[in-house]
């Protein structure tokens, strides 16, 4: 059976299929899901929580389609006219896939020569969800015009609380993600440098940045290395925040995939940190995707995030900043004064002899 006419003839349109080489072949559609597809995790979200919230579960899958489709009008689709009609054929979708799984007569999903989608987001989000094979045509010399990752749906205008809520569903379906805890000692233009280094050997899928005061990162620290001894003694764990502060006031959150084996992720974690030259104090990075889930969990989940960020009303913000002045002031500065003022005395003493 011809391969073009089971695509959608925008995207044939728009990337010349029609002159292009393909193989086809059945894969999971689980194997399929990747960071540079925000997308995906918002449809599979609505299956997920539709009957139990349907009300949440729309309005999430409502907002991404309108990144898409602000007029509520899909290209090339006579039966996508409206947001109503995006609901009900996705809806009609997820039971077809459920009872009959993916009619490769009907349909074929189009991958570029990396191996991501070029169209067919809700067929695969629905086949993956039910566990299915879909057909793909891959074509080795096509690559994709736009990566429709969370940066691509943020600057379009979808809130952040959204796309929160999309990386944690990501997290339910790919055990491969890591995170990086850029601590606010190291510099815009460091935090910078990492994410490039990053990139270079995984896919990055959400960054998230967030200014702290040192109580707070006190307590998130605390919480994330819960599991080490040293984290039963207070001082332990404000000397180590202590340490990974710095004038930025700002943690970054680098969530990236890779393939790499835990012994690939160390030695990329200490290569990390002897380029910033701050060791541990520089950056963190999670060894597996249970410490990974923790830490997404201290970040999106409100009742979570209560148990260590202490910025939630107008008095607690001035309260933990007056505190963390002071606590730099006895602890670090009055110490660094000290330091200088002994320098300068032995300085004046050599001269003098």
């Amino acid at each position: 059976m011809d391969v073009i006419s089971r695509l959608q003839p925008h995207t044939v349109r728009i990337y010349g299929l029609q002159d292009r080489q393909c193989t086809l072949e059945r894969v999971p559609a689980k194997s399929l899901l990747s960071g540079l597809k925000f997308d995906l995790f918002a449809k599979l979200y609505y299956i997920a929580h539709r009957r139990e919230d349907p009300e949440g579960a729309l309005k999430l899958y409502l907002e991404h389609i309108k990144v898409f489709n602000p007029d509520g009008k899909e290209p090339g689709r006579d039966d996508k006219t409206s947001f109503e009609a995006f609901v009900k054929a996705f809806d009609s979708l997820i039971e077809d896939m459920k009872t009959k799984g993916f009619d490769e007569n009907l349909s074929v999903i189009p991958l570029d020569r990396d191996g991501i989608s070029l169209d067919g987001s809700h067929r695969l989000s629905a086949a993956a969800f039910f566990d299915k094979e879909v057909t793909v045509a891959r074509f080795p010399d096509v690559s994709r015009k736009c990566d429709f990752d969370y940066a691509y749906f943020l600057s379009r205008g979808l809130h952040r609380s959204t796309a929160d809520t999309i990386m944690q569903e990501m997290l339910r379906w790919k055990d491969n993600i890591y995170v990086a805890c850029l601590w606010p000692r190291i510099s815009g233009r460091q935090k910078e440098t990492a994410r490039k280094l990053i990139s270079g050997f995984a896919q990055i899928c959400y960054v998230k940045t967030e200014r702290i005061n040192l109580k707070s990162l006190s307590s998130f620290v605390g919480q994330i290395y819960k599991a080490q001894d040293w984290t039963k003694s207070k001082a332990a764990v404000m000397d180590k925040a202590t340490n990974c502060y710095g004038p930025s006031r700002t943690v970054e959150f680098v969530f990236f995939s890779t393939n790499l084996p835990l012994e690939g992720i160390l030695g990329k974690k200490e290569e990390f940190r002897n380029i910033f030259h701050d060791g541990k104090h520089s950056l963190h990075i999670t060894d597996n995707i249970a410490e990974t889930r923790q830490i997404a969990g201290l970040l999106f989940e409100p009742l979570q995030r209560k148990t260590w960020d202490t910025s939630f009303n107008t008095w607690g913000k001035a309260r933990n900043y007056l505190s963390e002045q002071a606590y730099l002031f006895r602890h670090v500065r009055w110490l660094n004064f000290k330091v200088f003022v002994a320098r300068q005395l032995g300085r004046i003493k050599r001269l003098v002899k």
